[in-house]
């Protein structure tokens, strides 16, 4: 399968930040969305694609933007649209300053070029992704998400009491950090399981429901049941959810403990509101009781809570001043921002706090990031397209489904809503491997179960659904 392969590659391959390994993430991101567009073309023809014609041009929109920036334009037109471009182009290209030539908006268009091509090529795939999971479902593929994220939470569980720098036992990270698994940085690999980990819940969730509704209550039937495809897909998940868990707190991540904690609130607080009967309730809220107990208890209270008293709250761990930095940044560039994949290029000038201690290639908050690499140029169509996105989404919960889909859509929200949240505090989609997994869960998010089934949808409202 390609997506799974996107995926795969994407992620043991050191999360793709290097260009031996975002290159062919590129391509085969491109190769799984195509694959999955031209799969869905008879659904196309009879109107029933997962993507709206809404979010289909917001994202043609959203890389146009992108590519207006590449544009070269003279230092008068700079001058009109960026005036401390120029200032800051003079500083950073002596070929400008010297002859004062066309230039792109953005500063380093070499560097905005990589990032057009990737944003390209995971808005290909997250459209494949969409039609492939309403044609053919999407259990499988989370399945198979589920199965890598088993083998990168041992990768991380194996490496972590090693304490050794070097990833795999033999790659030593080009710029240092403090490896967790293939990520040199724990909050990225805490951000791949925030994203997978609810999906798991979801999936978990959908195959109870789904033998629930079907399977006698005799224990004998019950026990034919556990040799079920369905049981093993449950098993599958119930092992995932832990071990994936026991890796995320494992790192000792701030942002991706908590980013969990709300993930586990929020499938809670569904799958209690869900339940019919006190007894089906206090079950359902055990359980998640259960799993987080379980989850601290095994890496150690004391250290987990120990880690979040040495943040210094005082200055968000010394996150303000770059959110600081960054919002003077888009100030200064408010209209084109200085380029897509540039900001580690601006701080070289705008860095403005501990410049004798260390060099921030990161605003530590991707919001800001994208408002000083961009401008209104990209906030605008941006915005619109996280909010067709939220609309689209909301629709296809509202729509007729399953309990099954019901929960697997919960699950891909929960992930989405939890590795947004902490993008806050960090800049873990800018890892190519991530970002690809990111577009995947989104399109399980928007597709459509109608085409799963090839008729009319039965309707299942939401007593049925909190029946199971």
């Amino acid at each position: 399968m390609l997506t799974a392969t996107t995926i795969a590659w994407g992620t043991f391959a050191f999360g793709a930040v290097y260009p031996w390994a975002f290159w062919p993430l590129a391509v085969l991101a491109l190769a799984a969305g195509l694959a999955g567009v031209v799969a869905a073309f008879p659904g196309r023809r009879e109107g029933m694609t997962p993507i709206s014609k809404g979010l289909a041009w917001s994202m043609v929109a959203l890389v146009s933007a992108t590519l207006v920036q590449l544009i070269p334009v003279s230092p008068k037109i700079l001058r009109a649209f960026n005036p401390h471009g120029v200032e800051l182009l003079r500083q950073w290209d002596l070929a400008f300053a010297r002859d004062s030539g066309s230039h792109a908006l953005s500063m380093a268009p070499s560097a905005t070029w990589v990032a057009v091509v990737l944003l390209a090529s995971f808005s290909v795939l997250l459209v494949g992704t969409a039609n492939l999971a309403s044609m053919t479902g999407p259990r499988r593929l989370i399945g198979t998400l589920t199965f890598i994220g088993i083998v990168l939470a041992l990768v991380g569980i194996i490496q972590k009491p090693l304490s050794t720098l070097r990833i795999y036992g033999f790659w030593t990270p080009q710029e240092g950090g403090n490896p967790f698994g293939p990520f040199v940085n724990p909050n990225h690999f805490a951000a791949w399981m925030l994203m997978v980990l609810p999906l798991a819940l979801g999936y978990a969730f959908g195959v109870v429901a789904r033998a629930g509704r079907g399977a006698p209550g005799a224990w004998r039937d019950r026990a034919v049941w556990l040799a079920t495809r369905d049981a093993n897909r449950l098993i599958l998940a119930a092992m995932g959810i832990v071990i994936m868990g026991l890796a995320l707190v494992l790192t000792l991540s701030r942002s991706g403990i908590s980013a969990l904690a709300v993930a586990l609130l929020v499938m809670a607080w569904t799958a209690v509101r869900n339940q019919q009967g006190r007894a089906r309730k206090l079950l359902t809220a055990g359980y998640f009781v259960l799993l987080a107990t379980m989850l601290v208890g095994w890496v150690g209270a004391d250290l987990v809570l120990n880690r979040f008293r040495q943040a210094d709250w005082g200055s968000l761990n010394g996150r303000g001043h770059l959110w600081v930095d960054a919002c003077d940044t888009f100030l200064r560039h408010w209209l084109t921002g200085t380029g897509l994949n540039t900001y580690q290029f601006a701080q070289i000038f705008y860095q403005t706090h501990n410049i004798a201690v260390s060099y921030e290639s990161s605003a530590h908050n991707d919001y800001l990031q994208i408002a000083a690499e961009g401008g209104l140029l990209l906030i605008i169509p941006a915005t619109i397209c996280i909010a067709i996105v939220v609309r689209d989404i909301y629709q296809r919960l509202q729509e007729d489904e399953s309990p099954s889909d019901y929960w697997v859509r919960t699950g891909a929200v929960t992930a989405l809503v939890a590795v947004m949240l902490q993008e806050t505090v960090e800049f873990s989609l800018q890892i190519p491997g991530n970002a690809a997994l990111f577009a995947v869960v989104c399109g399980i998010a928007l597709h459509r179960p109608q085409l799963t089934r090839g008729s009319p949808p039965h309707r299942v409202g939401n007593s049925s659904v909190a029946g199971h």
